[in-house]
């Protein structure tokens, strides 16, 4: 079910990677209208995660679809942020 709540849009939150641990109690719904807003929201309660959400190297997916953080975000969407990965 979608809900509009004043022209705001429920969005779907996941994170990834190192992210998940600095988001283990932000929130997994926000009621936002763009990428830039949700991520201006979790600045009041999760000041270092939103600080590593801004890092150039963090990819950004709408509905499992890479993007950027210019995308119109629609009821419903999911929003996934991920750290970049290292590894051998």
């Amino acid at each position: 079910m979608v809900s509009l709540v004043i022209g705001r849009l429920m969005i779907k939150l996941l994170f990834f990677g190192r992210l998940s641990e600095l988001a283990y109690d932000a929130p997994a719904i926000i009621k936002a209208t763009s990428i830039n807003e949700v991520i201006d929201m979790l600045k009041v309660k999760h000041p270092l995660l939103a600080k590593e959400l801004n890092a150039p190297q963090v990819l950004v997916a709408v509905n499992h679809k890479l993007s950027d953080c210019n995308v119109v975000l629609k009821p419903g969407d999911a929003l996934t942020f991920m750290s970049p990965v290292t590894g051998g």
